[in-house]
């Protein structure tokens, strides 16, 4: 949550106090002023974190992760949770991916319609059941961009927004972006006996920007990882984009 007005003066006044009193000290010179600039400065400090604690907690709760976590619930019964945190670390991020996940395959849905895609497979064999996860997201999941940036409060600043969705969302919307996709395809698989990690991938070296599902076989002892990375131009079974750097997490 970005600084408000009220609380970025009471920190400017705070700094200035502080200052004022090192700045007296430094000088050598004993000024009996300089006690009362330090307290001065410490309560205006004081002052500005505990309006922007109290800010943040009229409209937030403290998550599990500890970060600023929201929710509000929207028609049908649809649960939006926001975390305002710009400074979101990649582990965090993925922590919130594999809940979803967690919870995706614990839905009664998600169960049947991964079972189904599978229906036609002979039994025990991997390749027919990954092939069939990976065609019916690549054939009825559209890819669609994240939401863009803008206001998140009225008269707030234009930000960026990451959002992730079950895969139960991603099945009744039929649209979902890279984590949206891998959400989808990680449950799918873990629903038909997979295991599954997220590969994360950066295209420039410089900053996180891609992400897709991998699964193990065979799945009691996995010696290989195929990527389902539905969200290609010409998507394929095992294919995977180019990419400077990596990382893979457990899903």
């Amino acid at each position: 949550m970005a600084l408000g007005k009220t609380e970025i003066g009471l920190y400017a006044a705070g700094g200035v106090g502080l200052l004022a009193s090192v700045a007296l000290l430094a000088s050598g010179r004993r000024r009996a002023g300089w006690p009362t600039l330090a307290l001065t400065g410490a309560l205006f400090t004081a002052g500005g974190a505990t309006t922007y604690h109290r800010r943040r907690k009229t409209t937030a709760l403290d998550g599990p992760l500890g970060l600023v976590e929201s929710e509000r619930v929207h028609s049908g019964g649809m649960r939006l949770r926001a975390y305002d945190d710009a400074e979101m670390g990649l582990k965090e991020r993925v922590h919130l991916l594999q809940g979803l996940v967690a919870d995706s395959v614990k839905d009664p849905v998600v169960r049947k319609k991964g079972l189904e895609i599978t229906n036609k497979c002979p039994a025990r064999d991997d390749k027919c059941e990954l092939q069939a996860i990976f065609d019916y997201t690549a054939q009825n999941i559209r890819y669609s961009g994240d939401l863009g940036a803008h206001a998140l409060s009225p008269g707030g600043p234009v930000e960026p927004v990451d959002t992730f969705q079950s895969a139960k969302r991603t099945i009744e919307f039929g649209a979902g972006d890279c984590d949206c996709q891998g959400i989808l395809n990680a449950s799918l698989a873990v629903v038909n006996g997979f295991p599954v990690k997220f590969r994360i991938t950066s295209n420039t070296g410089s900053s996180w920007d891609h992400i897709y599902a991998l699964a193990g076989t065979p799945k009691m002892n996995p010696r290989k990882w195929t990527a389902l990375d539905t969200t290609l131009r010409r998507p394929k079974l095992g294919l995977q984009p180019r990419r400077a750097k990596y990382v893979d997490y457990d899903a």
